[in-house]
């Protein structure tokens, strides 16, 4: 037999999930009736991608999202139903899928109690998004800057704040 491999092309940047496709043909040898192809089996790297393919068009569907982005060898192998195989010439492409960071989360640390004129420490984290981050403290409406570095409520009143958090 004989196979080439048609999409994608050699040197190709792919993402996603893509189609492979390969032409595979048994033609026949003077004296010999043909045999016919008996399937396709596409490699990655040398590992079957998928099952064998037995009926044309031979196509298998790579998610390129399962595997790290960089570069990687495709090959199909073509057998026909007399036991001879034969395979592609190696078609290289590179993965390049955009990494999507998962969503940017603030955590507010736990309530604290600030005595009158006294000060603490805010405690806060983050998580998703992109480091590195930029945490801001904001005071409910009402309060100035002054009762954020010296509040002067009493032990009983509850001050709120907003942690703003960009990466």
């Amino acid at each position: 037999p004989t196979v080439a491999i048609t999409a994608p092309a050699n040197s190709a940047t792919v993402s996603g999930a893509i189609p492979i496709a390969a032409r595979a043909d048994d033609p026949i040898v003077s004296g010999q009736a043909t045999s016919g192809v008996a399937g396709v089996q596409f490699k990655l790297d040398g590992a079957n991608l998928g099952a064998e393919n037995t009926i044309a068009p031979y196509v298998v569907s790579w998610d390129t999202t399962l595997v790290a982005n960089g570069p990687y060898t495709l090959t199909a192998t073509a057998r026909d139903n007399a036991g001879n195989s034969a395979t592609s010439p190696n078609i290289a492409v590179t993965v390049s899928n955009v990494i999507q960071p998962s969503p940017l989360t603030a955590n507010a640390g736990p309530d604290q109690t600030i005595t009158p004129g006294g000060s603490t420490t805010l405690l806060g984290s983050a998580s998703g998004g992109t480091a590195p981050y930029a945490f801001q403290w904001a005071p409910a409406t009402g309060l100035s800057a002054t009762n954020v570095a010296n509040p002067t409520a009493s032990p009983s009143a509850t001050i709120t704040y907003t942690l703003t958090v960009t990466d």
